[in-house]
Formats: structure tokens, C-alpha cells, sequence
């Protein structure tokens, strides 16, 4: 019989020796192989990514530059000729080449005026008489002609203007034949020339100017005109000379201008107003047929335009604030935008701000696509 202390004496006390798990030589040759590819690889396509998003931006800022350039361009032909347009004019009457008080002179010379530099332009005097020329600007207004006269009007059709002093107030619309003279009566308007906005501001600026933006008389559109006031030998006011854009055509040539697959530019004024731009959306609201009233940027449908709106004024507090050119970064539903911000002025008031945006998409979809494809390898 064996006690408990001959049982413990036998068990063995002695320390018991681990052996480690042998690692396969596989992995110690792979694993840090592996690991130095994955690392080096990783670090390049970061470094790649970071120095593309540099280059993206260098080349935004670039191609906005370009675009905003273009559109001044355009503006300095369209918007700039029309006060060269007045300042010549103004010479001629200066010298007394041509009468304020003589209506067939001046229709006659008028006429030959919107052919040269297919510009609508009127003038109106001091005594209430008015003569102008200019085209027909919308395909509502085409259409209603056609169906008032029987004819087959297109978009551009230049129709005459007038109000004598018989029929004061009554502004009398005419299809014109080859020489300018009326040919067919359109329609009638009741409008005081002398309380119009484009003949108040030249009035008022006794100088040549620009007037406000306003809503035209006979078609219900914003635009713009060039106003100069004309004065006798005695400084005595004879009446004021007037050529008149629409906004509709600045918004045209904006949308025509394709710089970028989503890139946009719009116009607006200092006090935050719409002007144009290249979404076609219109600058006004209608609260009715017969009123228009102007559209701030920040109420625009288009998001990135309600957006950098938004941001430059949270950031200035005034747009009158802005007296250079500025670029900046707005992000838009989970899209970083490119932006610059760009003043436009002219020598006779006009005092606008243009904004170019191109979304960050337009660059990064290949240097994208190159990470992706860096990441799977």
C-alpha cells in the first residue's frame, strides 16, 4: 500500500519547458514583402492624389480665368458699343448735323442707325414726341403680331416706333418697308416717354449713363440702356438718346459659352440682384401677368447659384465690399465648387459682379478612377 507522501514523492516537480510555435519561413518572406508593396503602393497613389487635387485646382482657377475673360470680351463688344454708339451720335448732333425737332430727318437717320449696328434705339424729346427702332425680342410677341397683321414674322423683325405730339402719350407700333417707313400698324401703347426710367436717368445724370434695370414698356422683359440727354447751344435740354439690350441676351451668350461639362456663370448687381445667366433661369419674378419684380441670386432655383450667392454674402456682409477679383471654394450637396468672383465696370456706372463656378467633378473623375485602380492593386 502506497501512503500519500510515497505518491507525491513520485510526481515529477521538475519545471516544464515551452517550446515555441515554429512561424513558417513562408510567411516571414511574404508578410513584410507584402507589407512594404502594400505601404509603398499606398503612400504613392496618396501622394499622387494630393499632388492631383493641387493640380486640379491650379487648372480650375486657370480655365475660370479664361471664361471670365471670354465674357468680359463679350461684354466690353455688346454693352460698350452701345455707348460708343451714343457718343458718336452725340457729335452729330453737336455739330448740328442732325435736328432734335426734325422727325423725318431723324427717323430717316435712326433707321440707317439699326441697320449699321443692328441695335435698338430711340429718342424722345422734351415736347413728348418719340421715334424708335428695334426688333421684335420674343416669339410671344412675334406670335401675336402675326395673328394681328396676317403676316410671317420671325424673331428680330425690325418694327418703328412712334409718338407725335397730336396724339400725346400713344406710342404706335409699324412693320416698316426697305426705307423705314411705316407700312402697317401693330398696335398702341399708352406710355408718358417722360416718366420712363431709361429717360429719367438721363435726365437726372445730365451726363450720358446708364439707366436702371427695368422692365420694358411694350414687352414684358428686363433690360437695360444706354441714355444720353441731348442739349441745345444754351444748355437747354432737347431731348434723350437711347439704345436698349435686354438681359435675355446676355443670358443667351452666357449659356453658349461652354467651358466646362457643368461649369455656370452668372451676372448680378451690388445689391445682390440677378442680371443673367448661363442656366437660362430667368431674372425676375411674376407675381402676376402685368408686374415683374427682380429676383435676388440668393432665392435662385439653381442651387450653386443660390449657394455662392449665399456665401459671398455671409462673407461680406456688403457685395459692395468686393473690389477685385477673388477666387473661393463653396460646397454644394456633398460637391466641392470651384469660384471667382470677378467685378465688371464701366466709365458710365455700370457696376456689376460676375461669378464663373466649375465643380470639383469635372476634374477629379479620372484622377478618381486612377486611385481606385491604385487601391486594387
Amino acid at each position: 500500500m502506497i501512503s500519500n507522501s510515497d505518491r507525491d514523492s513520485k510526481i515529477d516537480r521538475s519545471p516544464k519547458i515551452f517550446k515555441p510555435k515554429r512561424i513558417p519561413l513562408k510567411l516571414v518572406l511574404i508578410v513584410p514583402f507584402v507589407a512594404l508593396i502594400t505601404g509603398a503602393v499606398g503612400l504613392v497613389g496618396y501622394l499622387s492624389y494630393e499632388s492631383g487635387q493641387e493640380a486640379v485646382t491650379s487648372l480650375a482657377h486657370q480655365l475660370i480665368d479664361q471664361a471670365s475673360g471670354r465674357v468680359i470680351d463679350r461684354l466690353d463688344t455688346s454693352i460698350k458699343s452701345q455707348q460708343k454708339l451714343l457718343t458718336f451720335n452725340r457729335n452729330v448732333f453737336q455739330q448740328n448735323n442732325l435736328k432734335p425737332k426734325d422727325s423725318p430727318q431723324l427717323r430717316n437717320y435712326l433707321w440707317q442707325q439699326v441697320n449699321l449696328s443692328s441695335v435698338s434705339i430711340a429718342f424722345g424729346n422734351e415736347q413728348g414726341e418719340f421715334i424708335s427702332y428695334g426688333g421684335l425680342l420674343s416669339q410671344e410677341i412675334v406670335n401675336k403680331v402675326n395673328k394681328t397683321t396676317s403676316e410671317n414674322l420671325n424673331i428680330g423683325t425690325i418694327v418703328l416706333g412712334e409718338v407725335i405730339t397730336t396724339q400725346p402719350n400713344q406710342r404706335n407700333y409699324f412693320l416698316v418697308d426697305d426705307q423705314g417707313k411705316a407700312r402697317k400698324k401693330i398696335f398702341t401703347k399708352t406710355i408718358d416717354n417722360q416718366t420712363t426710367d431709361w429717360y429719367l436717368a438721363a435726365k437726372n445724370a445730365q451726363a450720358q449713363t446708364w439707366s436702371p434695370i427695368y422692365v420694358f414698356k411694350v414687352i414684358p422683359l428686363l433690360g437695360i440702356s444706354a441714355v444720353m440727354p441731348i442739349y441745345d447751344s444754351n444748355k437747354k435740354l432737347q431731348g434723350v438718346l437711347s439704345t436698349s439690350l435686354p438681359l435675355s441676351e446676355i443670358s443667351t451668350f452666357l449659356n453658349k459659352l461652354k467651358f466646362s461639362p457643368k461649369g455656370q456663370i452668372f451676372i448680378m448687381e451690388r445689391d445682390g440682384n440677378l442680371v443673367a445667366t448661363s442656366t437660362l433661369e430667368l431674372p425676375y419674378l411674376q407675381p402676376d401677368k402685368e408686374k415683374l419684380g427682380r429676383l435676388q441670386a440668393t432665392q435662385s432655383q439653381d442651387p450653386r447659384t443660390r449657394a455662392i450667392a449665399t456665401h459671398l454674402q455671409q462673407k461680406y456682409g456688403s457685395l459692395q465690399e468686393i473690389q477685385s477679383s477673388q477666387h473661393f471654394q463653396v460646397e454644394v450637396a456633398g460637391t466641392n465648387i470651384f469660384a471667382q468672383v470677378e467685378p465688371y465696370r464701366d466709365k458710365y456706372g455700370l457696376d456689376w459682379l460676375l461669378i464663373t463656378a466649375i465643380p470639383e467633378s469635372d476634374f477629379m473623375e479620372e484622377i478618381q478612377a486612377n486611385s481606385y485602380w491604385t487601391f486594387l492593386l
